[in-house]
């Protein structure tokens, strides 16, 4: 049930994204004169094949909003298997699946209104996940909101395709695990406050 109300949360937010960008417009020319390479574009569409690799799905939409400045929302579907840090007794893996939501604000430092090379930005995520462990003696939820600041080089492939790094660190404010079951102690899961982000999408302008 959380997996199809994130899912259609996202929906939302994409179809407000889309009618902002066929409200957007693009000047035709900048300040120096020079032509726009993107100013036939509004917006482009992505998805980190790597990550279908390990059956989790990245599909995003950034919009142009000003020159040199794009607003960017992510749905995210994910595993993961978490295995909490204890000295004390045999380790034990949830498996577990959920999504998430991600909202970036992308400043590009290259002056060309081109939408591409060197960028940074402010990002905002949210992630819900649960699982169980192998035997389903025990199961878990896992609600975060994080944040932290991103940054990247996004390389184009022709006037269309682009092959973006996206590298980003930041901290999860609100970390909370809940269970289905009573414990003694709660697991410790170690380093799950620090929040890294490592993207390598594959975009399509329209």
């Amino acid at each position: 049930m959380a997996i199809n109300n994130s899912l259609l949360i996202a929906l939302v937010y994409l179809l407000l994204v889309f009618n902002l960008a066929g409200q957007s417009t693009l000047p035709e020319q900048n300040t120096t004169g020079k032509n726009l390479n993107s100013k036939s574009y509004s917006a482009e569409i992505s998805i980190d094949p790597l990550l279908l690799l390990f059956k989790d799905i990245d599909i995003a939409v950034e919009v142009y909003v000003k020159p040199n400045v794009s607003f960017e929302i992510m749905y995210s579907y994910i595993t993961k298997n978490l295995s909490p840090f204890d000295l004390f007794s045999n380790p034990v893996t949830y498996h577990t699946a959920g999504s998430g939501i991600e909202f970036y604000l992308k400043y590009y430092l290259v002056s060309d209104h081109n939408y591409d090379k060197i960028y940074l930005s402010p990002y905002f995520r949210y992630r819900n996940i649960a699982g169980a462990t192998s035997n389903n003696y025990i199961s878990l939820r896992n609600k975060r909101f994080a944040f932290g600041l991103a940054g990247g080089y996004k390389f184009m492939l022709n006037e269309r395709l682009s092959l973006e790094l996206m590298l980003g660190l930041g901290y999860a404010s609100f970390n909370k695990f809940t269970y289905s079951r009573v414990l003694n102690r709660d697991p410790d899961f170690g380093f799950t406050n620090i929040d890294v982000i490592f993207r390598v999408p594959l975009s399509y302008r329209f």
